[in-house]
């Protein structure tokens, strides 16, 4: 099983798909006039500069901050983490420069799907904003058979990375502090996930609210440690990811190496899975929000990719090839663990279980939302289908708990790539009216 998803997923990120991600990305980037780069403080005062949104409850919808809170959640899980570190083992150090170009050009990708999300907003029976690629497609394209292929793949997608994934890395951590039994974590994880799914998208919302700050503070002040303790090995490893970026590079620590074909497969689909810029996933968060405008809630979008990649991600990055442990036999979540070990004692691997748990239990939140949402596509808004979605993601959130690292991994790639493909069609046909939409608010 794991060898026929592999041999899909390398057909599914190809070099077309790729082709398209940074293509599309970086069309959107220079038709925009570089507006990440050129409005830097007018996003920042949008977005983080000020959450007044924050406490905020508006009938009908969540806050702006609450809908960032519950995006930025499923985005920072385990890929921050485990992902880049088997990016790190399946393309080397190289790697992370190409999640780094693929957040770069993905800042305009998540904006336009943010603006488009909301742009198209609708409500459902109980009154609630929704949005999202569906919407965009179905009132935007007039195409509806494009908005069940995308809802078809994101329910199945909901399956892979935002729940047997992260299930698995959950329990690993579970196993690693406390020595807690695979099933027992299982149990736990899928009665975590019944309580989340039972309280709705505004429940959804606020947990979001309160737990993402946390974890992201705490890992990010983890990593500064690591940084701080040997500013010189951490540079070592930033010239270790610019020199692997286009050929081959020897492993930190081992004598492997790989070609370019694979360190920008893996850097591009790990840096999607880290920050979901292109997939469409987080503007279903998006469009539940009473925002202001849609060019103005789109800005949330930059900074999700910018924080989750360019930041969290990096300093995963530098700790796991600054340990010179990558090529060694360890991979995912227990290669983290050992690179923070080697510079924190038997406490870094403890952190590292730790936020892997916070990462994994964030994710679940945003994708059980995201996984409803797309059932509601396709079946309507009636409570049979949703019902039977519910016991489905509660019982796969157990069983992968039992799951092997490799074989979870090479179906959320796979997952991630069909439910990539019709959403960069929408965003790139409906690019004019994320132009409008900004002109509106005078930002092009």
């Amino acid at each position: 099983m794991e060898g026929l998803l592999s041999r899909m997923g390398s057909w599914v990120w190809g070099p077309g798909t790729l082709a398209l991600v940074l293509g599309l990305g970086g069309w959107l980037t220079v038709s925009s006039r570089f507006f990440p780069l050129r409005r830097w403080r007018t996003i920042w005062r949008e977005t983080w500069g000020s959450l007044l949104g924050r406490g905020e409850r508006p009938a009908g919808g969540v806050s702006p901050f609450q809908a960032m809170a519950t995006a930025l959640g499923s985005t920072v899980g385990v890929g921050s983490i485990a992902g880049v570190a088997s990016a790190i083992t399946l393309g080397g150090p190289g790697a992370v420069f190409w999640m780094w170009v693929s957040a770069l050009v993905g800042m305009m990708t998540k904006y336009a799907e943010v603006v488009l999300a909301v742009r198209y907003q609708g409500r459902d029976r109980q009154g609630n904003r929704w949005g999202g690629p569906m919407a965009y497609m179905a009132r935007g394209l007039g195409s509806r058979r494009l908005a069940g292929l995308f809802a078809a793949a994101g329910t199945a997608a909901s399956f892979g990375i935002g729940n047997l994934n992260q299930s698995q890395e959950a329990a690993a951590a579970l196993e690693s502090l406390w020595g807690w039994p695979r099933p027992l974590s299982g149990c736990l994880l899928a009665l975590f996930t019944l309580l989340v799914m039972k309280g709705g998208v505004r429940w959804v919302a606020r947990l979001a609210g309160a737990l993402v700050p946390v974890m992201a503070l705490f890992y990010l002040g983890g990593g500064a440690v690591v940084i701080l303790q040997d500013p010189a090995r951490a540079a070592q490893a930033l010239g270790a990811i610019g020199k692997g970026a286009f050929g081959w590079q020897a492993a930190a620590g081992g004598a492997a190496g790989w070609g370019i074909g694979e360190t920008v497969r893996y850097g591009v689909a790990r840096g999607i899975f880290s920050n979901e810029a292109g997939l469409g996933s987080a503007a279903m968060a998006h469009g539940a929000a009473q925002a202001q405008s849609p060019a103005r809630q789109g800005m949330w979008g930059i900074g999700e990719v910018f924080l989750s990649t360019m930041v969290i991600c990096t300093v995963t990055a530098v700790t796991v090839i600054a340990s010179g442990l990558a090529g060694t036999g360890a991979e995912g979540g227990q290669l983290a663990a050992r690179a923070f070990q080697a510079f924190l004692g038997p406490w870094g691997g403890e952190f590292v279980s730790l936020s892997i748990l916070a990462f994994a239990l964030s994710t679940l939140l945003g994708w059980s939302y995201y996984g409803q949402r797309c059932v509601a596509w396709l079946a309507g808004e009636g409570e049979g289908a949703a019902r039977w979605y519910r016991r489905a993601f509660v019982l796969c959130a157990g069983l992968g708990a039992l799951g092997r690292s490799q074989t979870v991994w090479a179906l959320a790639d796979l997952l991630n790539g069909l439910m990539a493909l019709p959403n960069l069609a929408a965003v790139a046909l409906l690019s004019p009216v994320v132009w409008r939409e900004m002109k509106k608010e005078g930002l092009l």
